[in-house]
């Protein structure tokens, strides 16, 4: 009982700073490219993760689930061309498991090499590159058996035309599992992180703003423990607009093969799907998928997790 009333407690002040971040947001957007996350398995799952977050990518998603991760260490690695419009993104990410507490640290990376500039009458004067970073520190533990707590610290870095930009921001998050249900909640960012400018006209300011995520996960499982089929939806608020997750895996039965699908839908278009599949050899796992965008273009998706 008091177990359940102190993870409770801590549910509900995570709750009240999540809130209290998304009221004090007033930036303009920075990071927008780091929003919609990363790690194949994930996306596939149309990125409702943060109930589930048992990979590699647990930092991204939700830091506390660093702490249930397979195994004693873990490092794994995404990369896509974001919307096929040459964005390219990258995520590095390991945990090392000591006993009931976990220790990781991540790297998200954006650049976008040879955007061509104008001067004023429209002839063109050369090109710059745009060049967006995170470092990402994480610690987490299990909470007397009963569910996870996790926080990161970030670091962002961001250059372009000759200017750069930097600024620390930090995440919390809870895992309760309840047997096949596990609970997940994290609010990122909070505060909003600022992000000062130098070497520009006008050195401005940017901020990321807060972002809390909220979703539940359930999960079937065969006789011998191995996971069988999830399911998982996720409500994500603060930021540009609020975005709903849904997502699914099916391990087929006798077979290291995971089949995913998932969609999105923001509050400013319809329903984006997504899709994807894994293959488990042993410590090592390989997922591809699919994000459909019917605005700014579709995404594939490829990663690789080993663990020890």
């Amino acid at each position: 009982m008091k177990k359940g009333l102190l993870f409770s407690l801590a549910l509900t002040l995570l709750l009240g700073l999540a809130v209290t971040s998304f009221a004090q947001n007033e930036g303009v957007g920075a990071g927008a490219v780091f929003r919609d996350g990363v790690d194949a398995r994930a996306l596939a799952m149309g990125g409702a993760y943060v109930a589930i977050a048992d990979n590699y990518s647990a930092s991204y998603w939700n830091p506390a689930g660093a702490a249930q991760v397979a195994g004693t260490a873990t490092i794994g690695l995404m990369n896509t061309n974001k919307f096929g419009q040459g964005i390219n993104y990258n995520y590095v990410a390991g945990v090392l498991k000591l006993g009931g507490f976990a220790v990781g640290g991540a790297f998200q990376g954006s650049s976008i090499s040879g955007i061509e500039q104008f001067d004023a009458s429209g002839n063109q004067v050369g090109t710059v590159d745009d060049n967006e970073m995170v470092f990402v520190g994480t610690a987490a533990l299990d909470v007397a058996g009963i569910g996870y707590a996790g926080a990161n610290v970030k670091a962002y870095n961001h250059t372009l035309a000759g200017g750069s930009a930097s600024g620390f921001g930090f995440d919390v998050g809870v895992l309760l599992t309840l047997d096949a249900l596990s609970v997940g909640i994290v609010a990122q960012d909070l505060g909003g992180t600022s992000l000062q400018w130098s070497n520009t006209p006008s050195n401005p300011t940017d901020v990321v703003p807060a972002v809390f995520r909220a979703g539940g996960a359930f999960t079937i499982v065969n006789d011998d423990g191995d996971k069988l089929v999830t399911a998982a939806a996720q409500f994500d608020f603060g930021g540009a607009e609020n975005v709903l997750r849904l997502g699914a895996e099916l391990t087929l039965p006798g077979t290291p093969i995971a089949v995913r699908a998932g969609a999105v839908k923001p509050d400013s278009a319809d329903f984006a799907f997504t899709a994807g599949a894994g293959l488990a050899l042993g410590n090592l796992k390989v997922d591809f998928a699919f994000l459909q965008n019917q605005v700014l273009g579709n995404s594939l998706v490829l990663s690789a997790e080993f663990a020890l």
